[in-house]
Formats: C-alpha cells, sequence, structure tokens
C-alpha cells in the first residue's frame, strides 16, 4: 500500500477504557475507563551478522519480538488484583468488629459470630485498650480469662465473616491469568495552524489477543498518593488460524493488532466503488454474489454488502436481494447499479445471464 501525503496526520493521546476477556468463555473479565498511565512498548532483538573486508554487518536479524503493556488505573480493584497474581477472588472475607458490651455479672458476651482471624489459630477478642487476647467461644460468644464488673460497658473488638466483605486470597505461587485485551485512544486531527488546535477524529483500539498479568498486586499505602491497581503484562504468541481450527500454514504469529477507526462510520473513508471483473455473468437457474468492492486509498476492500443497495435495470433476466445475492431467471443481458449512500458514490457493470 502506497502512502498517501494528503492522509491528515492524527494524534492520539490518552486511554479511554481497557477490557479483559476470558478467552476460553468470551466472559468480560474486567473493565476500566479510569486509566491515568499506558504504555504501549514494543522490542526486538537485532543480531548482526558480520562478514567480508573489514567485518562490516551485512544484515541484522530479528529475534526475541516483545510487546508489554504498562497499565495503571486510577481505582482499586480486587478483580484486577486476582487476574493479575492468579489468586482467588470471593466474598464472606474476615473483617474487624467492634461493639460495645455490657457486662452481665463478670462475663461478656459479644453479638456476633466470632472467627479465626487470618493467621491466628484460635478466635481472640480484645477488651478496651488491653492488647491481652482473650479466647471467644465462636458458637456462645462468651469471651474467656476475663473478668467483667457487672453492669460496665466494654469496648470488644474480635473478628467475623462478613457476607459483602470481598476477600482475594493471594497464593505461595502466582499463576498470572491469560486475557484477551484491548484498549482504545481517542485520536484528533490539526484543524489549526498547530497541533493542539484539534477535535476528536478517531480512535485506535490496540488488541492483544493473549496477554498474561504481571503478578503485580501491590497497594499503595502513602497518606500523598491514592492507591492505584496495576493490570500491566505482556503480550503471548497467538495464531489465529490454530485456534479457530483452519488447517493452514503461517510463518508468523501474532502479538497485537492496531486497529485506528475513523469517526463518521465505517464507510467513511470509501473513496470509490469497484466490480471485480468488470461484469457480472451468471446462469438462468443460479446466483452469484455482486462482486463490489470498495476502494480506500487505491486498495480493494471487502464491504459490509447490506451497506449498499442494489438494482438490476431490467429484472426479467435477473433479479437482487438486499444483499447483493444476484439470482438468474432467464437468458439475457442488462445491467445493474450498486449504490453507497455515505459517501455519495456509484458503480454499473454487465450483467449477462446464461441459458
Amino acid at each position: 500500500m502506497a502512502f498517501n501525503r494528503a492522509t491528515a496526520p492524527i494524534y492520539a493521546k490518552g486511554t479511554m477504557d481497557v477490557w479483559c476477556f476470558n478467552p476460553s468463555t468470551g466472559d468480560l473479565d474486567y473493565y476500566s475507563n479510569k486509566i491515568q498511565t499506558n504504555q504501549f512498548t514494543t522490542s526486538v532483538n537485532m543480531g548482526a551478522i558480520n562478514a567480508g573486508v573489514g567485518n562490516p554487518v551485512v544484515i541484522n536479524l530479528p529475534d526475541t519480538s516483545q510487546v508489554n503493556l504498562t497499565l495503571t488505573a486510577a481505582d482499586l480493584s480486587l478483580e484486577a488484583r486476582a487476574l493479575s497474581t492468579g489468586g482467588k477472588l470471593g466474598y464472606n472475607g474476615i473483617i474487624p468488629v467492634m461493639e460495645s458490651i455490657t457486662a452481665s455479672g463478670t462475663a461478656l458476651q459479644v453479638t456476633g459470630i466470632p472467627t479465626t482471624a487470618y493467621g491466628m489459630d484460635k478466635p481472640y477478642a480484645y477488651v478496651d485498650k488491653d492488647g491481652t487476647a482473650y479466647e471467644v467461644d465462636p458458637d456462645t460468644g462468651l469471651i474467656s480469662g476475663f473478668t467483667a464488673v457487672d453492669k460496665q460497658s466494654y469496648c470488644v473488638r474480635y473478628f467475623s465473616n462478613a457476607a459483602s466483605a470481598k476477600e482475594l486470597t493471594l497464593s505461595t505461587v502466582f499463576a498470572p491469568a491469560v486475557e484477551v485485551v484491548y484498549m482504545r485512544i481517542p485520536c484528533y486531527s490539526a484543524q489549526g495552524s498547530t497541533a493542539n488546535q484539534g477535535s476528536k477524529c478517531g480512535d485506535l483500539y490496540v488488541w492483544v489477543p493473549r496477554m498474561q498479568f504481571s503478578g503485580n498486586a501491590a497497594t499503595d499505602g502513602s497518606q500523598t498518593a491514592a492507591a492505584t491497581t496495576d493490570i500491566s503484562g505482556s503480550a503471548l504468541s497467538y495464531d489465529a488460524a490454530v485456534t479457530s481450527g483452519v488447517c493452514e500454514e503461517s510463518a508468523m504469529t501474532a502479538l497485537a493488532y492496531m486497529v485506528y477507526m475513523p469517526l463518521g462510520g465505517s464507510t467513511v473513508s470509501v473513496e470509490g466503488l469497484a466490480i471485480v471483473g468488470g461484469e457480472i455473468t451468471v446462469s438462468a437457474s443460479g446466483t452469484v454474489q455482486t462482486p463490489v468492492k470498495y476502494v480506500i486509498n487505491g486498495v480493494l476492500v471487502q464491504p459490509d454488502y447490506s451497506d449498499l443497495t442494489y438494482t438490476i435495470t431490467n429484472t426479467t433476466y435477473a433479479t437482487v436481494d438486499a444483499n447483493g445475492l444476484i439470482s438468474g431467471a432467464s437468458a439475457g443481458s442488462t445491467e445493474i447499479t450498486v449504490d453507497l449512500a455515505d459517501p455519495a458514490l456509484s458503480v454499473v457493470a454487465n450483467l449477462t445471464v446464461t441459458a
């Protein structure tokens, strides 16, 4: 494809959103439109081959191609951390509970259901500011080892499972998830003498068919910086033909796809219509798809046939449906006109129906 010097330059800045899909089920596992840092980087090792007088470089052979994404979301997400580490995400997490309890005699009894906190051996309770751990019965809620004063109120702290508490378990061995990831970056065009005098002209979609997360579940506890979520990862080799079950020999697999879509719809860049072969032939009892193509920057592009309208001059010889499928009726010659509404384009071709 030759470069068209009339093509207007575009400028990309900022990440709108990131989507992560399960490659097996297609389910959406994570989404964020709060991305604040986005770096899509590529690298390759160029191995020099030296030969000849003076041993100059005669060619550089590439190897170890990599695609890496560094993405940071401004919000806090346990779902993203679960993907990044392969951790188990669920509910009924353990939380601290504080309640004021009035003693009945010398006994203290909590109203909730005590549980053993993470890393502890037994359910414990702590009374007022005393750091002594008192065992608490998970069935009755009675605190043992502490002698209370009748009718006196105490501030008791213990631990309990809460149905709505979301819990992420990080195992001793991380197994970062592999997902289908795409992100959308807004693009702008220059309307004036400088690039900042621009307006939205389209979107850049970056697809990574198989991205493995980095395993970073870190959380910033700074008093001056908000905690963020790291959803970075690296692209893995993806063979679309093998995945779809197609028997096809391919020299290279894919790491990523970059797609620029201008505003204005899927046909906004179409410059013309062309009939492949120049004319169409169909038998009186047969059918044939109208071989129309879009012309974009000198390249023939497959259209969505439903975006076009089709008209046959003499329907005695043939008819055509809304998707451009021609059905022969009787032997003869006529013409077919194909029209695109936006932009307004048209092409006419001879149509011959054989007996």
